[in-house]
C-alpha cells in the first residue's frame, strides 16, 4: 500500500516542517517509488507512493488543484462508470485515481464515497471551506488511523507516522491489549493506543477549526436483497461478479501473482485470473502455503496435490513455500502488533518475499472467501426453519450429512445445534452455556497482576445470531472479522511493496 499522513493544527498554528519531514522519513523505510509533502500554514499532507496500476505512475502526491489538495491510498475499480458520470472525456489511462476522487468531491461533496467502488483511504483539504474531508472504503480494506484534540488532528495509514510525532500522547490502552490477549474479535475498531483511533469502514469524517462530524455512508445491512428464479441464475451471477472482480485486480503494470492452495476459493480466483491473463500473453505465478513434498509424503495429499494438478491444467507457474525455524524466529523478533498487523499468517511472510522477488505488486487470494462468497452455509438451516419450511430444513440437513452414519439421536442433536442453537443471540448462548464462549487463556509469560486484569475484563464480543445466511455474513462484516484480516494484511504488506487483493 502507499503511505499517507497529515497534520491539521486546528488552533491555527503553522505546521512544524521538521515534524513533517521526520514522519515522512519514518514511513519511507520500504524505499517508495515516489514521495512528497504539501504544507500550507496550519495544514500538511504527506505521501509515499507505491506504483501498481499503469495510471498510478502518473500520480505525484500530495497534489493540489484550485482550492483542493489531496493525499490518498486508493485503487478505484469503477473508473469507466466514473468517467461517464463526471464527464471526464480524456483517455482512461491518462486519468489518475486522485483525478477521479477530486472530481467526485467537486460534484457530490461529502457524498462522494458512495459513488466510489474499490479500496481507498483519502484526505482532501478544502481551502475554501477550511476543512479536512477524510473517507475510508466500504469494507475497510485500506487502513486509516487518527489522533484528535482541540489543538490538532493527525491522520495516517501507518502507525509509525504517529509515533514519530513528538506531541502525540502515545499511552497504551490496557483494556484493548487485554481484549487482544483474550482473543476477542473486536480489534477492527480499536488500536493499542489510548488516543489513536480507527476510522471505521464505510465512514467519513469532516474536521475544521472548531467542529468534527462523522458520517456512516454505507452499512452491509442496507444493501438490497438479491432474488433470482433458480440456482443456475445465482451461479451465473456469482460467476459474472467473480470475473469482474478478478479482471479489475489484473490492472497492474507489474506481474500478477496468486495464492493457490487447491481449495475452492483460491482455485476459482487463480483459474479465472490465469485464463484472462493468457488472452494478453501473460502468465500467472501462484504460491502454495505448504512446503514442497518430499519422497516420504503422499503426492496426492490435497494441500499440494490439488493445487499442482490445477496449475498444470491451467498453465499456472506453481511454487511452494518453505517455512523454516530461522525465518519464523526472524518474524517473531521483528513483528510489532501495535502497528496493526495482528493476524498470524506465518506462511504469508514467505509468499510476499517470493512475490516481491518476482517484481509482483499484486497477490490475488481467496482468503476469507469461505466466510463470505463460498460460505459454510451457516444460518441456512435456521433460515428454513424460521420461514416455516421445517421439512425442507430436515431434508437439507440429511443431504448435507448423507456420508455420515448418524443415529436419530445424533441427527436431532445436530439439527438443534445448526437450526435452533446458532439462531440464539451469542450473548444469550454464553449465559446459557459458558463453554460456548471459551476464550484463550493469557500467555503464561504475562505478569501475574496483568494476567488477573485480563481475566477480569468484560468480554466485548459482537452479539451475533445465525438466523439466516445473510445475517451471518452481515455479522462477519459488522463484527470486524473480515475487516481485521484485510486490514492486517494491507499493513503487513507495506514492507514488501505489494497490494493484497
Amino acid at each position: 500500500m502507499s503511505g499517507i499522513f497529515g497534520i491539521f493544527n486546528r488552533n491555527g498554528k503553522p505546521v512544524d516542517k521538521e515534524i513533517v519531514s521526520t514522519m515522512l522519513d519514518t514511513i519511507s523505510s520500504w524505499d517508495p517509488d515516489d514521495r512528497g509533502t504539501w504544507i500550507d500554514g496550519s495544514v500538511a499532507l504527506g505521501h509515499t507512493m507505491l506504483w501498481n496500476t499503469p495510471e498510478s505512475k502518473l500520480e505525484h502526491l500530495p497534489s493540489s488543484k484550485d482550492h483542493l489538495s489531496i493525499t490518498m491510498d486508493a485503487r478505484l475499480d469503477n473508473r469507466e462508470e466514473l468517467a461517464e458520470k463526471l464527464s471526464m472525456n480524456r483517455p482512461l489511462l491518462q486519468i489518475t485515481d486522485s483525478d477521479f476522487i477530486l472530481a467526485a468531491y467537486r460534484k457530490w461533496g461529502e457524498d462522494c464515497p458512495k459513488y466510489l467502488l474499490g479500496d481507498f483511504a483519502f484526505v482532501i483539504w478544502d481551502e475554501k471551506e477550511q476543512r479536512l474531508f477524510c473517507a475510508r472504503d466500504h469494507i475497510g480494506i485500506k487502513p486509516f488511523f487518527y489522533y484528535l484534540t482541540d489543538e490538532c488532528f493527525v491522520f495516517g495509514n501507518d502507525m509509525r507516522s504517529f509515533l514519530a510525532h513528538p506531541h502525540i500522547d502515545k499511552s497504551l490502552n490496557e483494556n484493548n491489549i487485554a481484549y487482544y490477549l483474550k482473543g476477542e474479535d473486536c480489534l477492527h475498531n480499536l488500536t493499542f493506543y489510548e488516543h489513536i483511533h480507527k476510522l471505521l469502514p464505510g465512514t467519513s469524517i469532516v474536521v475544521n477549526h472548531s467542529t468534527v462530524s462523522k458520517c456512516c455512508y454505507w452499512l452491509p445491512e442496507h444493501s438490497p436483497r438479491i432474488r433470482f428464479s433458480s440456482d443456475e441464475a445465482y451461479a451465473a451471477r456469482l460467476r459474472e461478479l467473480l470475473k469482474q472482480s478478478v479482471q479489475a485486480r489484473l490492472r497492474s503494470a507489474y506481474p500478477v501473482t496468486s495464492h493457490l492452495s487447491g481449495g475452492l476459493d483460491s482455485s476459482g480466483i487463480a483459474v479465472i485470473a490465469s485464463r484472462l491473463l493468457r488472452k494478453d500473453n501473460r502468465k500467472l505465478l501462484a504460491f502454495n502455503w505448504v512446503a514442497k513434498p518430499d519422497s516420504n509424503d503422499d503426492p496426492e495429499y490435497y494441500e499440494w496435490g490439488y493445487s499442482k494438478r490445477l496449475a498444470d491444467l491451467e498453465e499456472i507457474e506453481h511454487h511452494y513455500v518453505d517455512l523454516n525455524a530461522e525465518g519464523l524466529s526472524d518474524i517473531f523478533l521483528n513483528l510489532d502488533i501495535t502497528q496493526g498487523d495482528t493476524v498470524d499468517l506465518w506462511y504469508e511472510f514467505f509468499v510476499r518475499e517470493q512475490a516481491a522477488n518476482a517484481n509482483s505488486r499484486v497477490i490475488l487470494s481467496g482468503w476469507g472467501g469461505d466466510e463470505i462468497v463460498t460460505s459454510y452455509g451457516r444460518g441456512y438451516f435456521a433460515e428454513l426453519l424460521y420461514r416455516g419450511k421445517i421439512v425442507k430444513s430436515i431434508r437439507a440437513l440429511k443431504d448435507y450429512t448423507k456420508t455420515r452414519d448418524d443415529t436419530v439421536r445424533v441427527f436431532l442433536k445436530l439439527y438443534f445445534y445448526v437450526a435452533i442453537w446458532q439462531a440464539i443471540p451469542s450473548k444469550l448462548r454464553c449465559f446459557l452455556h459458558k463453554k460456548s464462549c471459551y476464550t484463550p487463556q493469557p500467555l503464561i509469560c504475562i505478569k501475574k497482576n496483568f494476567a488477573e486484569f485480563v481475566e477480569s475484563i468484560k468480554e466485548k464480543n459482537f452479539n451475533t445470531r445465525a438466523k439466516s445466511v445473510r445475517d451471518v455474513q452481515i455479522s462477519y462484516l459488522n463484527g470486524g472479522h473480515i475487516q481485521e484480516r484485510a486490514e492486517s494484511w494491507a499493513i503487513s504488506s507495506s514492507t514488501n511493496q505489494q497490494t493484497m487483493d
